[in-house]
């Protein structure tokens, strides 16, 4: 659940710079979650705009790291194409997929090369869901087979 020092924690790597618990996630999602055997690790991205305010991706870091601990290659194979207020005012599932339809898409690098079979989508936390199911059903529309979903936290 996304309260206490889980909560503590989420705050402090997405908007205080506290990267280093991005590794500590990444443990603790390893420890806790039966996590599936895939062909790589997909992190929900950033828009470009935000990554630059931000100056990393929380859910690219989580990503890294579990792969390091799982000994999975992290593909960045989506990307975000409309930057928008964040999600956290956009409190109804309805406010959400709307704000998401055509959010993502297949990262250019990607295009012509053949996409994984089985992926493990990260996140740092999972509200209504609708951003992950966004990405989910490109990547399915995409040719990947298997897609599984992690995420450190979820609610609010």
């Amino acid at each position: 659940m996304y309260q206490g020092p889980i909560k503590s924690l989420v705050w402090k790597l997405k908007f205080l710079g506290v990267v280093d618990i991005a590794r500590v996630a990444a443990k603790i999602m390893y420890q806790c979650l039966r996590l599936p055997k895939v062909n790589a690790i997909v992190p929900v991205p950033l828009h470009s705009k935000r990554f630059g305010q931000r100056g990393y991706n929380q859910a690219q870091l989580i990503s890294s790291a579990l792969g390091e601990l799982t000994h999975t290659p992290v593909a960045n194979i989506l990307t975000r194409q409309i930057h928008d207020k964040s999600q956290v005012e956009k409190t109804s599932r309805v406010q959400r997929t709307k704000f998401l339809k055509n959010q993502f898409a297949v990262h250019p690098n990607y295009h012509n090369k053949p996409l994984p079979k089985s992926v493990l989508l990260i996140d740092d936390v999972v509200t209504t869901g609708t951003t992950l199911l966004a990405c989910a059903q490109v990547l399915k529309r995409s040719g990947v087979k298997q897609i599984h979903i992690a995420t450190l936290a979820h609610g609010y």
